[in-house]
């Protein structure tokens, strides 16, 4: 597969990395502050769809990280506070916020050693704007999800998050709390008890388990539920942010009967379709699960997620993800959506040099669930712009022609106008 062919600004060479992001720290006047000092300004202030990417597991000034703006790991299993203000030191060199995933600091320890333990990590750390809470297992779905008992130590270790960034005088820190997968149950039970009036982002991971059919045929519908249950709540702030703190599909292997893992293309697409739908559906934040894979093991699914092999190998949705960084940036966060003939939807993301386009056509009951390739539509490029010039790119980032007419397929493609 060929690589996408124009140079990225934040695609730092491997070598020059540390250089050039401490260069780019000192221009945009950051600093690093001490414990007590202000947050820092991010890199990516003012640039748009940016703020509004993720990596999994994308720690480090490696150019294949592609200059997302934020990278989030179990940070707190490496240390302690100052541990992970080194960390977000190092990340902030290369161009990247740190979004903390409290894993240590949640498990098995009662409320008083949480506000004590996480007082500390909010004075020493005040530029973290999104600490994650919880593990998936713990509001997991089914008929054994969220005993009354299980949401009343929740509402107690969540009340010690909120009380502990009080204590640190961190008023900007948001606390995320995450709950996993596609069951409305676990989010209802959680928006529904006293732990929701704590929290200020609350972190989805929509993983469609066990065969992760192509993303119209299930977002945007299991967005909008879990928006009406924010907005029902007697507990939830209304203002509530949604974000995808980890979200992904398996490129290979299974670890159930019934699971399906994608082929790499389709895993390409599912990408930018996802990303793409949920900026239109209002989620400030995607964090893509993840940069490499795991392990060696083909044939086991949770080590297969990553945009790039566990031997270094770039997937095709590497070059997705790249191409559509790319086109976003500058562009504002939330499109504008069109849905025109023939099933063709167009998310256009606006800037002031210029617009991003990504379509795709989708046909209920003749679009395929998995590996989509129904319906194909010819159309002439005026019809999604009246750009004077564009550039077309498939999925991939290779430039496609358009002269004879725009093809279009479940497979987006982009469409930059200058």
């Amino acid at each position: 597969m060929a690589s996408f062919p124009l140079l990225y600004p934040r695609q730092y060479p491997r070598q020059a990395g540390w250089l050039i992001g401490l260069i780019a720290a000192i221009a945009l006047g950051a600093y690093v502050a001490d414990a007590a000092g202000a947050p820092r300004a991010p890199y990516f202030a003012g640039q748009g769809a940016r703020q509004s990417f993720g990596l999994v597991h994308g720690e480090g000034c490696d150019s294949d990280w592609l200059g997302v703006a934020y990278t989030k790991n179990w940070w707190d299993k490496q240390g302690g506070a100052e541990a992970l203000r080194a960390a977000a030191d190092r990340e902030y060199a290369c161009g990247k916020m740190v979004t903390p995933l409290m894993v240590a600091h949640w498990d098995g320890l009662a409320p008083g050693a949480i506000r004590s333990a996480m007082t500390n990590y909010f004075a020493q750390n005040p530029d973290i704007s999104v600490w994650e809470f919880g593990r998936e297992e713990n509001l997991g779905g089914g008929d054994g999800c969220c005993s009354p008992a299980q949401l009343a130590l929740l509402e107690k270790k969540l009340y010690a998050v909120r009380a502990a960034r009080d204590d640190a005088n961190n008023p900007s820190a948001k606390i995320a709390y995450q709950i996993a997968n596609l069951d409305l149950r676990p989010f209802e039970a959680f928006l529904n008890s006293r732990a929701a009036r704590w929290i200020d982002v609350l972190a989805a991971h929509p993983y469609p388990w066990p065969d992760f059919p192509t993303p119209e045929s299930w977002h945007d519908e299991w967005i909008e539920g879990v928006k009406r249950l924010i907005a029902a709540s007697p507990y939830a702030n209304k203002k509530t942010k949604i974000m995808y703190t980890e979200v992904g599909a398996p490129v290979s292997g299974v670890d159930a009967p019934g699971d399906r893992a994608q082929s790499p293309l389709e895993n390409a697409q599912y990408l930018v379709k996802l990303h793409v739908m949920a900026f239109n559906a209002g989620v400030e934040r995607v964090y893509w699960y993840h940069g490499q894979d795991t392990c060696g093991d083909a044939g086991n699914a949770e080590c297969n997620f990553g945009l790039t092999a566990h031997d270094g190998r770039k997937r095709p949705a590497y070059f997705a993800y790249r191409t559509l960084l790319s086109c976003l940036e500058g562009k504002a966060a939330a499109p504008a959506f069109r849905a025109l003939e023939a099933g063709v939807r167009v998310y256009e993301f606006a800037g002031e040099r210029g617009k991003c386009l990504v379509a795709w056509t989708y046909a209920p009951g003749v679009t395929q669930r998995h590996a989509p390739t129904l319906p194909v539509v010819k159309l002439p490029i005026r019809t999604l712009t009246d750009a004077r010039a564009a550039v077309v790119r498939d999925v991939t980032g290779a430039i496609t022609s358009y002269v004879d007419g725009l093809t279009l397929s479940p497979s987006p493609v982009f469409i930059e106008t200058f």
